[in-house]
């Protein structure tokens, strides 16, 4: 199943700090966002994908009876950057997150169910509008640190996507690929 990829999550520990990074290596960050379950964001939109800045703003929100789900998004992150920042997750595009969710069942992977959430946003000229989003995450237990998932977006594009956040000074347009190096212990041998 190939895909684009939608976005990737950084984590970050000062939201205001890793903003006036980002702009100060040439990116348009675009104004912060608040989600209901704790964490805030700012975005670098490309084209057609984006890097997302995250950290934990509020972390009274975050609900400790997440920990009988499968999957918390939030949990995840909070935990995440205990240990380090950087990129804790990768989104890659969904046109219909929930049939993704059988397709990753029906091969084998340890999938929750799929996380719905919508948050306002802000427009370059200052106007809030909603945002949706259908994440399906697709988890392995040797893959704790790298998480994996597809982002189905609920909105009109008109409501994410503006000429005026994809335009950079140091000329970026897109993440051509991404890495992931990832480690674990499992008596005593180190598995990559």
């Amino acid at each position: 199943m190939s895909r684009a990829i939608d976005h990737i999550v950084l984590c970050v520990n000062d939201l205001d700090a890793a903003i006036a990074v980002y702009t100060q290596l040439g990116f348009t960050v675009t104004p912060r966002a608040v989600h209901p379950f704790g964490t805030g964001n700012a975005l670098i939109q490309l084209d057609g994908m984006y890097i997302e800045l995250l950290a934990v703003i509020d972390p009274d929100k975050i609900a400790e009876t997440d920990l009988a789900q499968p999957f918390s998004f939030p949990i995840y992150n909070r935990d995440y950057l205990r240990h380090r920042e950087g990129m804790s997750m990768l989104a890659l595009q969904s046109h219909d997150a929930e049939q993704d969710r059988q397709k990753f069942i029906a091969a084998g992977a340890a999938v929750p169910p799929v996380f719905h959430f919508e948050r306002d946003a802000k427009t370059p000229d200052g106007e809030t509008v909603g945002v949706a989003f259908s994440l399906a995450y697709a988890n392995h237990p040797l893959l704790r640190h790298a998480v994996t998932f597809v982002c189905q977006h609920r909105h009109p594009v008109q409501n994410f996507y503006f000429p005026d956040y994809q335009s950079h000074q140091n000329g970026a347009v897109a993440i051509g690929k991404v890495l992931v190096d990832h480690w674990a212990y499992r008596s005593g041998t180190r598995l990559l």
